[in-house]
């Protein structure tokens, strides 16, 4: 039997209507799930992209950043990545239209930030058996270096104010020596008048005028030092203004009581200049009463000199020079002299010419000529009221201890480096490092590794990645680790002035510890009495003493660095019975011109690579990072070619857009029903660090 089926009209859109709605039902759930697919593809192209990080970088210091050449390049990349995912055969059917970078961040970037991030990163799982600086230490060891080095730069200040005051004590010896000679010459010129040697006179007389007239030039010279002291003065106060915070307290005033004695040398030199402004006024005067004694003389032995027989005024020369007791009571001229006589007062024209007074005794020898000038030189002579005693002082151990200061100023790095030892002639080509391209303020930065615990955590980073002095190596550049410390452009350069900065704090840690330590200031001051002798102004034995105690920290210190350099350990603050180098170690120093050959360690205290991380501890974290990689673009770049770390990206930002086809509304019922939209548009934003 043949059976039909058959359907109503109603029915018929009823299905159709039931059937368009699951259509749209399914297909609204298909194009979310479509949103979230190609939100997964942006996301994994970008995970693809980043999985491409650079190798060498990560195998030789462990960062993670990735290397490109153009902006275009990553586009393009991602774009390939991104259609993997979209070319599948499945229910997300969609089209990528584009890829945009909206921001990058490279590993340099923001003063070096991420690569902060990405050293505490590995160093919070990395296989550090020991720190050498403890980071629950890091703020009282902070504090100590910092002390340690302001009390340097103050006791480099001492150093060139305790010159100031040498120079000066030698322009006031050359005052003293200019009036020795005037003195003697003065002596010179009495002796010549008084035995008629008009020759002896003349000499003696060029002498006396050649020393004084160098008296105004070296009074000039030495207010000029007495200004540059003051100058320097000011200076050390503003200095320990400057430091006298980093200090603690009692130490502070240990220091600002050693400028009492400069206060008080400085006062008393202000009497002395008075003194000294004295004596060049009388020096003055004596060369106006000079020129009156020559001329005296010439007359005199020209024959033009008087001798009334009545006592009357005495003429020279037609004119009264002299007059009452002015002279000598007994003035007798040789009859061979032609003695001219004023007419008595009152006498007339028909006067009697001059006359000449005959000797009885025609054998008797002639008296002296010169006695009158003799008498005008000893009763005008203004004396110096100067002391001219010389000094007491051992001026052999004051001529050690400042041959010992000159080697120790002038030839550090030869002073400390073991015998025998190479220094690296090795050079860095800036080329294109991210610390003079990009500078350690682009995009501010600082905020990663500025913490204290951060800043010992990347300085144990740097200490296990970047070789310094004391590590062997056959890399052109060796001295990274003291590189990360000065920037400067050579090993020899970052070598000494990483050695002069940590001199500076052992010499500034080792005058504290002379300071507070009152054996030892008796003994700077006991050789300092010793130096001065007693003489000259009462405050410059406490100086000497400053400058035995500053150059006695400085002899310490060089000591401390031979042991670094060898390889010891130096403590940070020694302890009684620590003390290598006594007063007579430091003189027998200038003697040899040596630092001796003891380089025997302690049993604690830090090793030359933990003075290094100390030091470090100070340096601003931008300029540490941008050194950092520095070093890692250049030792990289020694393998590949062309390497940057600008280069290097370690954030990225994009946003992706594509076009989805509809499934479900494809037939055309429901097409019809939708308003016949064929696709729809899709957008996507995806952000990835290492």
């Amino acid at each position: 039997m043949k059976k039909k089926g058959e359907i109503t009209v109603f029915l018929s859109l009823c299905l159709l209507s039931v059937a368009a709605l699951l259509c749209v039902m399914i297909e609204s759930a298909r194009t979310a799930g479509s949103r979230y697919y190609f939100q997964t593809a942006v996301n994994s192209g970008l995970d693809t992209l980043f999985s491409r990080y650079h190798r060498q970088l990560w195998d030789k210091y462990q960062i993670l950043a990735l290397e490109y050449d153009a902006l275009e390049d990553l586009s393009g990349s991602l774009e390939a990545y991104m259609d993997e995912y979209l070319s599948v055969d499945n229910w997300y059917p969609m089209k990528l239209e584009s890829v945009e970078l909206t921001d990058l961040k490279g590993i340099a970037d923001n003063g070096g930030d991420y690569l902060a991030e990405e050293v505490l990163k590995y160093m919070k799982y990395a296989m550090v058996s020991q720190f050498l600086i403890n980071p629950e230490e890091g703020e009282q060891l902070l504090k100590d270096v910092t002390e340690g080095a302001g009390a340097g730069s103050l006791a480099g200040a001492y150093g060139r104010q305790e010159k100031e005051v040498r120079k000066l004590e030698k322009a006031v010896e050359r005052l003293i020596e200019n009036v020795r000679e005037q003195e003697k010459s003065k002596e010179d010129i009495w002796e010549a008048l008084s035995e008629d040697d008009e020759e002896g006179f003349h000499e003696a007389a060029k002498e006396y005028r050649k020393a004084a007239e160098k008296y105004p030039d070296l009074m000039e010279k030495y207010e000029k030092q007495a200004a540059a002291l003051a100058e320097k003065q000011q200076e050390s106060r503003e200095k320990i203004g400057e430091v006298k915070p980093d200090l603690q307290e009692d130490r502070g005033e240990l220091f600002e009581k050693q400028w009492n004695p400069y206060d008080a040398y400085i006062a008393q030199d202000g009497e002395r200049r008075k003194e000294l402004e004295t004596q060049e006024e009388a020096t003055e005067k004596n060369m106006e009463l000079l020129e009156k004694v020559e001329d005296l003389v010439e007359r005199l032995v020209g024959g033009e000199g008087i001798l009334p027989p009545d006592g009357g005024d005495r003429e020279i020369g037609g004119g009264p020079i002299l007059t009452g007791g002015d002279l000598p009571p007994v003035l007798t001229l040789s009859r061979r002299e032609a003695v001219r006589v004023t007419a008595p007062e009152g006498s007339g024209e028909g006067d009697e010419p001059p006359y000449y007074e005959e000797d009885d005794d025609d054998d008797e020898e002639d008296e002296p000529v010169l006695t009158a000038a003799a008498q005008m030189w000893r009763q005008g002579y203004t004396d110096s009221a100067l002391s001219l005693e010389s000094g007491t002082g051992d001026r052999e151990k004051r001529n050690l201890l400042e041959q010992a200061q000159s080697i120790m100023e002038s030839g550090l790095l030869g002073l400390v480096m073991p015998a025998g030892a190479v220094i690296s002639g090795g050079a860095l080509s800036w080329g294109q490092f991210p610390s003079k391209t990009m500078g350690v303020s682009e995009g501010g930065g600082g905020e990663k590794g500025s913490s204290l615990l951060e800043r010992v955590v990347i300085d144990e980073y740097c200490g296990h990645f970047f070789p310094n002095a004391l590590d062997e190596g056959e890399q052109l550049v060796r001295y990274e680790l003291e590189y990360i410390l000065q920037g400067e452009d050579t090993d020899r350069e970052n070598l000494e002035k990483t050695v002069t900065e940590l001199f500076a704090v052992r010499e500034g840690l080792n005058l504290i510890r002379i300071l507070s330590d009152s054996q030892k200031r008796d003994e700077a001051r006991t050789l300092a009495l010793a130096i001065t002798g007693g003489v000259g102004l009462a405050p410059l034995a406490e100086i000497t003493a400053c400058l035995i105690m500053g150059v006695w920290a400085m002899g310490e210190s060089v000591s401390d660095l031979r042991i670094l350099m060898a390889g010891g350990k130096v403590p940070l603050w020694k302890q009684e019975g620590e003390w290598r180098m006594s007063l007579e170690g430091l003189l027998e120093m200038g003697k040899n011109k040596g630092a001796g050959e003891g380089t025997e360690g302690f049993d604690r205290g830090f090793p030359y690579e933990g003075y290094l991380k100390l030091l470090l501890l100070k340096e601003k974290p931008q300029e540490k990072h941008m050194r950092m990689l520095d070093l890692m673009q250049m030792n990289i770049g020694l393998e590949k070619a062309g390497f940057l770390i600008k280069n290097c990206a370690y954030y990225v930002d994009i946003r992706g857009k594509a076009s989805g086809k509809h499934v479900f509304f494809a037939l055309p019922f429901v097409e019809r029903l939708t308003g016949g939209e064929k696709g729809y548009s899709l957008e996507a934003a995806a952000q990835k660090a290492y």
